[in-house]
């Protein structure tokens, strides 16, 4: 009788899927408990419930996976299925549901669907959806304000609340062949069963030849990739399209039923790592920065190998005036300097043409910078202590000007060497606070 009522509900279920939601909340509903002016108010509803807290991940706390971090969706009073989650707007603000797994963060598996499960209610704002990895959406929000949608399924239609199935896995490779510099890489497994962290796989034998083993427990479902240990993402495993005839990354694979899984990608016609037979060098940074640099540390940013394309910096060392550090990179790499960890001080450069200080949007090239250095390093070493053309933004005495808003009625006026606001016949520092 328990598997008859449980087919039942699984039935019925499936039916509901794409179902109408009932009562949808208006802007006008959600503006009575929640600032829709200046915040982004994500109200969906879930047309298949979650069983477990629901979290908003994004780009608000620099995605993090710490529960504790991030901001759990809320019930809406009156709204039998309706929930609600709300940050403070911020420009390229980015986020979406995931549920939590026994109360922790459970990688990426249970997030909500792509970009067709998301759809548009009532009168709210319209989010920016694209596609994600496989099953996902990347959702943006434009601006400020209330978007109501309904989520119609969860990523690949998985959702946690069904029975988890464990397994004793061997996922057993041999990796893609790699002549020029196939001593540089290390096979490497990332995967929902790791917390998408690159763990090295070992050397070992199947069925008489060398091949790469990893070895798990892990929840039927989960996904995973192979990439190189170093070089993470940035040295994926390839395979050759013969439709498009390029080379393409391959989409993540899931764990399933059977335990034991063998990847052969040995044949170099059909498989091939990203940076197979491109050069790779030791970089060594040296740079005088601009005077004022910060009491945290300066942090070198950049798409180099490891630097996750500007996800993940390195800390600069103070040596003899300049500040060091070495990476690894191609010449197409780029790279930009930071307070550590701080986004909104970044070294500024000067525009002739605008006649502003500006952010160097094109970024700084390598190979139009380095030179060769020792030990078959290359070296890049410049000096930005000219402080007519670079600067730290927070070493600036007027910093409080930047975040005043001019308009045709405000202007700026230097009062005995300080510097003043004047707005609508009242001056005001550039704290903001009014003086006259």
């Amino acid at each position: 009788m328990k598997k008859f009522y449980a087919f039942v509900a699984a039935a019925l279920m499936s039916v509901s899927l794409f179902a109408e939601p009932t009562k949808v909340p208006t802007v006008a509903d959600l503006g009575a408990k929640y600032d829709v002016e200046n915040n982004v108010v994500l109200c969906l509803y879930f047309d298949v419930a979650p069983c477990n807290d629901v979290v908003l991940a994004g780009s608000y706390n620099g995605w993090s996976e710490d529960p504790s971090k991030c901001i759990v969706f809320e019930e809406f009073d009156g709204f039998a299925g309706w929930w609600v989650a709300e940050v403070p707007y911020e420009e390229g603000i980015q986020g979406k549901p995931v549920q939590l797994n026994d109360g922790g963060f459970d990688g990426w598996d249970y997030q909500s669907g792509d970009k067709d499960a998301w759809i548009k209610q009532g009168d709210g704002k319209e989010a920016t959806l694209t596609d994600g990895y496989t099953g996902e959406a990347n959702v943006a929000y434009p601006s400020a304000g209330a978007y109501i949608y309904e989520i119609a399924y969860w990523k690949l239609h998985h959702n946690p609340c069904g029975e988890i199935k464990m397994h004793d896995y061997k996922l057993v490779l041999f990796p893609p062949k790699c002549e020029e510099n196939e001593d540089d890489f290390v096979p490497a497994v990332a995967g929902g069963f790791n917390n998408w962290a690159f763990e090295p796989l070992s050397k070992g034998f199947h069925e008489g030849k060398v091949a790469y083993i990893y070895e798990v427990t892990a929840a039927e479902g989960k996904e995973f990739k192979f990439s190189d240990a170093t070089f993470g993402w940035d040295n994926q495993f390839q395979h050759w399209d013969a439709e498009t005839e390029t080379w393409a990354n391959f989409d993540n694979s899931t764990l399933d039923e059977n335990e034991v899984r063998v990847f052969d990608y040995s044949d170099p016609a059909k498989f091939r790592y990203t940076m197979c037979g491109i050069e790779i060098f030791d970089v060594d940074f040296a740079i005088i920065v601009p005077d004022g640099a910060p009491a945290a540390g300066v942090e070198l940013m950049g798409n180099f190998i490891g630097g996750e394309s500007f996800g993940k910096g390195v800390q600069m060392v103070l040596e003899d005036g300049k500040y060091t550090a070495t990476v690894r990179g191609i010449g197409i790499n780029t790279f930009k300097l930071r307070e550590t960890g701080n986004w909104d001080n970044q070294v500024q450069i000067w525009d002739e043409e605008k006649e502003e200080w500006v952010n160097n949007d094109a970024n700084w090239q390598f190979e139009e910078n380095w030179a060769d250095g020792e030990a078959g390093h290359m070296l890049i070493d410049l000096d930005w202590s000219d402080a007519a053309a670079y600067r730290w933004p927070e070493a600036d005495p007027h910093l409080g000007i930047q975040k005043v808003t001019l308009t045709e009625k405000a202007h700026k006026v230097v009062v005995d060497g300080v510097l003043y606001i004047v707005r609508d016949n009242k001056m005001f520092n550039v704290q903001g606070t009014q003086v006259r």
